[in-house]
């Protein structure tokens, strides 16, 4: 039985509208439009009535046009077949849009001509939103399979590897989709949520025209989907000389979402801190800006370096040499998007405020699991917010805090949460409430307790005040990003304390500016001493009773010192918080993420090694002062 969609009767005309963009692929849509046919023609399928399909041909000069009225006229296909000759040509994303002002049909599938349908593809987007509540909008990604050829060369292999990361993680239990997951390739979505939200963004051209839209659905507060029976097989057809282009545009189109939507722009490559010169990704950034002809040519001349290598399968040195090469096309497309690297700083500067504004309007939900997962579950299916607060009767869990990308907290997400993000929070609520019972105390009462310097505070105090101490020697190179992510903390009642160690380069210079616009932020200058020195020169200087040491080189999550800080205020008793840490590569890559699991008393561990990372922890004052502060005689493991 064909399932049907809410909102539609069994006597409406059409069900389903798939549309599909083509430019010179004749063989491949009529590929397509064959095993559209079969599903039509099998018993578990979709009735040939329910559905249409709308051919774009985006600027063809080849018989694609002629050939597809010659079936349509021969009758060869069941369903109703429009042809659309787009000329000249203007991209897939307006292709998409002049499919989608003709469909008719109460759901949209969005089919790249490059796909050959799964058997199942129509029945199980059909199914799929007919199974969403009255009153709830699905986008469904359908996977896009792709083919792995033998002998497959070491460029094939990534991209079926890549894609084959990207379905396991999207078909995970529980998993919170994001606006870069949502593929066009394969995509489909109730005709009414794709015009409530005005379709794709034509200004994008053809690249990251589905993410955007993406975000724009889930703003809406549309919910993601995967689907594997609802894919394909994916044809790709794109080789190194087609992909370079790609990353070019990609990069120009990084630029404009960063633009239209600023609270993205720290999640984009556009953002990441500009890597030392003498490495790849710095010579490859430096002349993408600086000297474009000399990175068009290394680029040539890198495509048959490539070729050879994956023959000799030398896969560790085409990997480096590949990643570099679209990295430089994606820079390339940045520079001239922007012009400069200068052009680029003021841009990321600016997304600042956008982000701070997108944060303050977000909605944030307050659950307390005592009440059951099942109740909780249900609050978050009711209330679909941005950020959640989690508690355990008196005790506080954590937080999961606004995440621009991403569609909406619901249900699903919260068992996945609590088994990952949330895991060791909650293990430690239980066993605190544990260690309670029985007691006469509630869980949240907690002592005050006298700082040094007379100051007091108490679990119910709203504020915490820091001190970031932030040592820097000639580190024009990757100081604005540092102070750029104090700027964008949730948390603003900190000082900045950035301690010029003697530099010959920017530095002062730069911490000038922020100086002239942030009251915030202090300089200190002093002849080189060293780390040790620097970082005691700064703990002098601060103001708060607790102290953060942010490296120059290094850079915070916006809702670190919130989430720390609530730590503090929930047990004043700490006189440290720490959190996890990651190493980045100098292009931005994660290498790997760290974390101190161990609570209390960490002497022991810190016998045998560093527990937590400098940069990583909230530590009071008056404890550092105690201590004597840095050794200065250690220029390491200080």
């Amino acid at each position: 039985m064909t399932p049907t969609l809410p909102g539609v009767s069994a006597s409406d005309a059409l069900e389903l509208s798939v549309i599909v963009p083509t430019h010179n692929r004749r063989v491949s849509v009529l590929r397509l439009l064959e095993r559209l046919r079969a599903q039509a023609m099998t018993a578990t399928g979709i009735d040939a009535k329910r559905f249409e399909v709308i051919v774009v041909a985006d600027g063809c000069n080849d018989d694609t046009v002629a050939q597809l009225h010659r079936s349509v006229d021969d009758g060869a296909w069941p369903f109703h077949v429009i042809v659309i000759d787009q000329s000249p040509a203007r991209g897939a994303g307006i292709a998409r849009n002049a499919g989608a002002a003709r469909a008719e049909g109460a759901l949209l599938i969005f089919v790249d001509d490059d796909i050959e349908p799964f058997p199942t593809m129509l029945a199980a987007h059909a199914a799929a939103h007919a199974a969403v509540p009255n009153g709830e909008s699905l986008v469904l990604v359908g996977a896009p399979t792709p083919v792995r050829p033998t002998p497959a060369t070491l460029h094939d292999i990534a991209a079926w590897g890549w894609w084959e990361q990207q379905f396991e993680q999207m078909s995970a239990p529980g998993h919170r989709f994001t606006y870069d997951e949502i593929f066009t390739g394969i995509l489909s979505m109730p005709a009414s949520l794709f015009r409530s939200v005005g379709g794709f963004d034509e200004s994008l051209g053809d690249c990251h025209e589905d993410s955007e839209l993406g975000l724009r659905l889930f703003r809406a507060g549309a919910r993601g989907g995967f689907s594997r029976s609802g894919g394909g097989v994916h044809h790709e057809m794109r080789d190194m000389h087609r992909l370079l282009p790609r990353k070019f545009a990609e990069g120009r189109a990084d630029v404009r979402i960063a633009q239209r939507w600023p609270e993205l722009a720290g999640y984009l490559r556009i953002s990441w801190r500009r890597p030392p010169w003498h490495t790849m990704a710095g010579v490859v950034r430096w002349n993408a800006f600086r000297a474009p002809g000399v990175a068009r040519v290394l680029t040539r001349l890198a495509l048959p370096v490539l070729s050879l290598l994956s023959r000799l399968r030398l896969r560790h040195q085409w990997r480096q040499l590949h990643g570099g090469t679209l990295v430089q096309g994606y820079w390339l497309g940045v520079a001239a998007e922007v012009g400069s690297e200068e052009s680029l700083a003021r841009r990321m500067a600016a997304a600042g405020d956008g982000w701070t504004r997108w944060s303050d309007a977000t909605r944030w939900l307050s659950i307390n699991l005592a009440d059951g997962l099942e109740e909780a579950e249900r609050l978050l299916d009711i209330n679909r917010p941005d950020a959640l607060r989690v508690r355990l009767d008196d005790l506080p869990v954590g937080t999961i805090d606004p995440l621009p990308t991403a569609e909406r907290l619901l249900g699903r997400h919260l068992r996945r949460l609590l088994a990952t993000t949330l895991a060791h929070e909650l293990r430690t609520a239980l066993a605190l409430r544990e260690a309670f019972a029985g007691t006469s105390a509630p869980l949240g009462e907690l002592p005050t307790f006298e700082l040094a310097g007379g100051d007091t505070e108490t679990a119910g105090e709203a504020t915490i005040r820091i001190s970031v101490i932030v040592p820097a020697w000639n580190a024009a190179g990757t100081l604005r990003v540092a102070l750029n992510s104090l700027q964008a903390q949730t948390m603003p009642d900190w000082e900045a304390i950035v301690i010029d160690d003697g530099s010959t380069d920017a530095t002062a210079a730069i911490v000038a500016e922020y100086t002239a616009r942030d009251h915030r932020f202090r300089l200190v200058q002093q002849s080189n001493g060293g780390l040790s020195a620097a970082r005691n020169a700064g703990i002098r200087a601060a103001s708060s009773p607790w102290l953060h040491f942010l490296d120059a080189d290094d850079w915070m999550a916006p809702t670190a010192f919130e989430r720390m800080a609530a730590v503090l205020t929930d047990d004043p008793t700490l006189d440290v918080v720490h959190c996890g840490w990651a190493r980045v590569a100098e292009d931005g890559r994660l290498i790997a993420e760290s974390r101190c699991w161990q609570v209390g008393d960490l002497f022991a561990t810190f016998a045998v090694r560093c527990a937590i990372a400098v940069h990583a922890c909230l530590v009071r004052r008056s404890v550092v002062i105690a201590a004597g502060g840095f050794d200065a005689q250690f220029r390491i493991t200080q």
